[in-house]
């Protein structure tokens, strides 16, 4: 009977350690989640060095309660057709992407923070921090430039 008393007792004990260790990590994973990271950009090369005056501007105009935007590149030299884009950004804390080609003869290129399929679209919830990364030829030389962004697309 004591041996019985003992063995269970040695259970409780284990139980209780596993609980406390579960949550105990629990409290440490939201702890964790609190920190926000910058997104990053693909790996890619490094980025050009240009002088802030030949640096293209960008502008990301909300479209939708900024869940919807159209991205609007200026300053970009007279031989640039097209620039080559990828917009990471935060929603919560899983790091989403969005790619595609903006042409300079059409003004602005439409980005969607979530996803569309059938006609409903679906929007990242808490999108907060992005990191936007360019790419064109100009001259016979390949350009890759980053801009960080913030989103706040509440």
């Amino acid at each position: 009977m004591i041996y019985m008393s003992m063995k269970r007792g040695l259970i409780y004990v284990l139980v209780l350690a596993m609980v406390t260790g579960v949550m105990t990590g629990c409290r440490k994973k939201n702890q964790e989640s609190e920190v926000r990271p910058t997104p990053t950009a693909t790996p890619t090369p490094e980025e050009t060095q240009l002088a802030p005056e030949l640096r293209p501007r960008v502008e990301l105009e909300a479209i939708k309660v900024a869940k919807e935007y159209y991205l609007v590149i200026g300053n970009l030299p007279d031989d640039v057709a097209s620039v080559d884009f990828e917009l990471t950004y935060l929603s919560g804390t899983a790091e989403k992407g969005s790619l595609g080609t903006y042409y300079v003869d059409e003004g602005k290129e439409k980005i969607l923070l979530g996803s569309c399929s059938s006609g409903v679209c679906n929007y990242d919830p808490d999108v907060s921090k992005g990191m936007l990364t360019l790419e064109y030829e100009t001259g016979g030389e390949d350009i890759l430039l980053r801009y960080e962004l913030d989103l706040n697309a509440e």
